[in-house]
């Protein structure tokens, strides 16, 4: 007898061990859990000459004294980037003209 409850226990116990709480969740209410992915950073590599490296070095050291926070040089090269898209487009093309040699 005392073998037949342990048995019956034992039943019991495996039964709870298989539904988990995730299950039992998404079963009462009909939820599905959704894993939120981030957008992934691709790293890229550019090549610049020292005087394009050296002004970029420059308005990073005037922007860091006007800014509260630091910025970093990627930053910074973001927000051109962001800068040359609301640009027109002959005003990149000058400038772009001016730098070429």
């Amino acid at each position: 007898m005392a073998a037949l409850q342990k048995e019956i226990n034992m039943s019991k116990l495996k039964s709870k061990a298989q539904k988990s709480k995730l299950q039992q969740i998404q079963n009462d209410q009909g939820e599905k859990i959704i894993q939120l992915s981030q957008k992934s950073k691709y790293p890229r590599s550019y090549r610049f000459d020292v005087e394009t490296i050296n002004l970029l070095k420059e308005l990073v050291e005037k922007v860091n004294v006007k800014s509260k926070k630091p910025v970093s040089e990627t930053e910074l090269l973001k927000v051109l980037v962001r800068l040359g898209k609301k640009s027109g487009t002959e005003k990149l093309l000058k400038i772009l003209k001016e730098t070429s040699y």
